[in-house]
């Protein structure tokens, strides 16, 4: 069988034609390009951009073989070879090529950290047990993937209980011994987080002691999965299923310390690599140790050979379940590799970084049709961090491209890839895998008769009650100019605390999947032209110009006495200032008002006037980092007099409407003026009038009905000075609201509003 030829397309190629694309956008005379809200080209660098969350676009360029954006060898001139040919009498291969991967444990590591080639020339081996890579530079060849052919026969392997299954794998290249993504021992150097909100796509924070460690450290990143952290996601949201429960999702990042900052205030860390989700002080303690690095890999290589399973049939699964597995390892790449005949996997990484999988196919599983745990045919496990699939295509798949390794797995990017055949999604697949990206794919042909199948074709959404509580499957994650059939689905939902995003995809593009939740970010569906035209090419090159520092977090705007003060946590260890904008006209525009120093974490704006925004980023000379989250603030001018004040809301925690449990409009001598007064509302509850808010009462409420808008207001009888407004909230508290006051109840002028609001009392100065 002859593949297509994009299975032999040299990867180098791939980079240099995406890198094109991305200068020469213009795909047609007549083809109308535009770019993202979330991340455009400004001035020849990408610039990204916060919501009100703090949840943006993470920088995906690290994902790959020796951190992205490095071409892995091929070893067409390596010296040091061991050259096999097949077995004349057709015995078994196995032990032969295993001696040879053994002796080359014998040469010395060259300065790129290689040994050599084990060459197996054209023709077919059989392999009856499996193939262990677990020598440091050490690469398989074979001459070209319709020449090499391994044929695997035989049943399962008893010999590796550590396997999810413990069903046979035909190539294992890595350490190969898993006890968990990373594990930790007592001995670990360690240091806590202090930096309060360290957002997504942050490479800096600071921590409580970094003496321990050293620029060049190996060390994981770890937010443990407490009480408060589930309940902010919810559990899960896993409809039927059991919640979450703590210790079942901690956050783990595989990195690397590029520098040291030391400070009274606490010392700086950077990585080399960003976080794919925020790490809250208020929710989860979270930490960085050292890694032991046992049994870890690297630098190796499988390249130009086809792994053939052999089975009885299509549904037979009593043969090997996985042809590659890349597991403990590191700096690895699989390149031309033809894999078919699988239950499982054609290929999967477990504990795994910085690997890429290039211009390969895994086709022709052959297992059930309906059972879980099969057909995933590229499969990211637990401890999957930063892994590139490049130019592969799949068939015949349950899940062609899937994210199967919970919170562990993070930086995970398909790109320019395709499947044919499938019949369920390609996806982030449970509990809360973050940071994957979906780029450029294309899915045709789908198998809408197979049993159980469906017209998702990729899904970054909740998966509820499915699998074993499976819940919120993927945050932090894209879908970029991805393309299904017009009557297939792409879903893509809000997970809480996060966000996923779906842009320039083509296709049947909704926010509502099999479990209600909000929809997630989705822009420009079915719209061609979308510039760049690879997220991860234009990442890759904008790396490549100077990576900048890490955005502040949590800016909050608080609106005084004819000032706005503003603070932020300064995340970047590296800056050299800051650089604030302001709009005037509800953040349609930004225009930069002033730049701050180093290490700043306030200021006050006194030029303002009305309601304005603003937005924050830091820079050094490297470049800007991302945007800070908007926010917004209305300048409060002295001596307010109005007859009538509003509470005015417009976004409410529920969908129940909006409950006041209090009113109360204090002077300067902090007299109540709303007790007892009239008070009037969009609408309310038999049982709740408006009244009740103002009769000081906290037993009693205003309850609007159902939905938002709603407001209340108060008639204080004649223009009167006011200081202070406070509002008592009930369960069913507006999340977004003004106060708003007036002169003849008409007419009203906004003097404050609440983007965040969280319950319980809120005291608010007028004057």
């Amino acid at each position: 069988m002859k593949y297509p030829t994009a299975a032999r397309t040299p990867y180098l190629s791939i980079l240099v034609l995406g890198l094109c694309l991305l200068c020469f956008p213009q795909y047609g005379a007549n083809q109308q390009n535009w770019e993202s809200g979330s991340v455009y080209l400004e001035n020849g660098r990408l610039t990204y951009v916060s919501d009100e969350e703090g949840n943006r676009i993470p920088d995906f360029s690290h994902a790959g073989y020796r951190g992205g954006g490095v071409v892995p060898p091929d070893f067409t001139n390596e010296p040091d070879v061991i050259t096999l040919a097949p077995d004349e009498d057709d015995a078994d291969d196995t032990p032969r090529i295993q001696a040879a991967i053994d002796t080359m444990a014998t040469i010395t590591l060259d300065a790129n950290g290689f040994r050599g080639v084990v060459l197996l020339t054209a023709g077919d081996y059989e392999i009856h047990s499996t193939i262990r890579i677990n020598v440091n530079g050490v690469a398989l060849r074979g001459e070209g993937n319709e020449s090499t052919v391994l044929h695997a026969h035989g049943l399962f392997d008893q010999g590796n209980p550590n396997l999810d299954k413990s069903y046979r794998t035909v190539i294992i290249a890595g350490g190969g011994l898993v006890t968990g993504p990373w594990p930790e021992s007592n001995e670990d150097a360690k240091a806590n987080i202090t930096t309060e909100l360290v957002p997504v796509g942050a490479r800096s924070f600071k921590v409580d002691d970094a003496s321990a460690f050293q620029v060049g450290d190996n060390v994981i990143i770890v937010q443990p999965s407490t009480h408060a952290w589930l309940n902010a996601v919810n559990y899960g949201d896993t409809a039927g299923d059991p919640d979450w429960a703590p210790g079942e999702i901690d956050l783990r990042f595989n990195r690397y310390i590029t520098e040291i900052h030391y400070g009274s205030a606490g010392d700086g860390i950077v990585i080399d690599a960003p976080v794919y989700d925020h790490l809250d002080r208020g929710l989860s303690q979270s930490y960085l140790h050292k890694f032991n690095r046992n049994n870890i890999k690297t630098h190796i290589g499988i390249l130009d050979l086809q792994v053939d399973i052999k089975a009885l049939n299509a549904a037979d699964e009593n043969h090997a379940w996985n042809a590659v597995g890349l597991m403990q390892i590191e700096d690895a790449w699989v390149s031309g590799v033809v894999t078919k005949g699988f239950v499982q996997a054609g290929v999967f990484t477990r504990n795994a970084s910085r690997v890429s999988v290039v211009n390969s196919h895994a086709i022709e599983p052959a297992a059930s049709t309906t059972a879980g745990s099969r057909r995933y045919n590229f499969n990211i496990q637990l401890g999957s961090n930063n892994v590139l699939f490049e130019n592969c295509h799949a068939t015949n798949a349950r899940h062609a491209y899937i994210s199967n390794g919970t919170s562990s797995v993070s930086g995970i990017v398909f790109y320019n890839s395709s499947a044919a055949g499938d019949y369920l999604s390609s996806e982030g697949h449970r509990r809360w895998s973050i940071g994957l990206l979906f780029d450029g794919l294309t899915f045709a042909q789908p198998n809408d008769s197979a049993p159980g199948a469906n017209n998702r074709r990729l899904g970054l959404y909740n998966r509820g009650d499915f699998g074993t509580g499976h819940g919120w499957s993927a945050a932090h994650s894209v879908a970029w100019r991805t393309t299904v059939p017009a009557d297939q689905k792409i879903v893509i939902q809000k997970p809480p605390t996060a966000q996923n995003y779906c842009i320039g995809c083509t296709g049947n593009v909704l926010g509502g999947g099999p479990f209600d939740h909000p929809a997630g970010f989705i822009e420009g569906a079915n719209q061609p032209g979308l510039d760049p035209v690879s997220l991860y090419v234009a990442q890759l090159q904008d790396r490549a110009n100077g990576v900048p520092p890490s955005a502040p977090a949590r800016l909050l705007a608080t609106s005084g006495n004819n000032q706005v003060d503003l603070s932020w946590i300064d995340v970047a260890q590296n800056e050299t200032g800051y650089a604030l904008e302001r709009s005037d006209d509800g953040g349609v525009t930004y225009s930069e008002i002033t730049t701050i120093g180093v290490d700043a974490t306030a200021y006050s704006d006194t030029t303002a006037s009305g309601t304005v925004s603003y937005r924050l980023r830091a820079y050094n000379g490297n470049g800007n980092s991302a945007y800070s989250n908007p926010a917004s603030a209305t300048i409060v001018p002295s001596g307010v007099t109005a007859r009538y004040v509003r509470i005015y809301a417009a976004v409410n925690r529920t969908k129940w409407g909006t409950e006041i449990k209090e009113l109360r409009v204090f002077d300067g001598n902090q007299i109540n003026l709303a007790r007892d007064r009239p008070a009037a509302a969009s609408s309310s509850r038999k049982r709740y009038p408006p009244n009740y808010a103002v009769d000081g009462n906290t037993t009693t409420r205003w309850r609007s009905k159902s939905g938002a808008p709603a407001w209340l207001y108060v008639d204080l009888g004649t223009m009167r000075p006011i200081s202070a407004v406070e509002v008592v909230w009930r369960h069913h508290y507006a999340k977004v609201y003004e106060v708003q006051v007036s002169d003849d109840g008409a007419t009203w002028s906004t003097v404050f509003i609440e983007s965040n609001g969280d319950g319980g009392t809120d005291n608010i100065s007028i004057d």
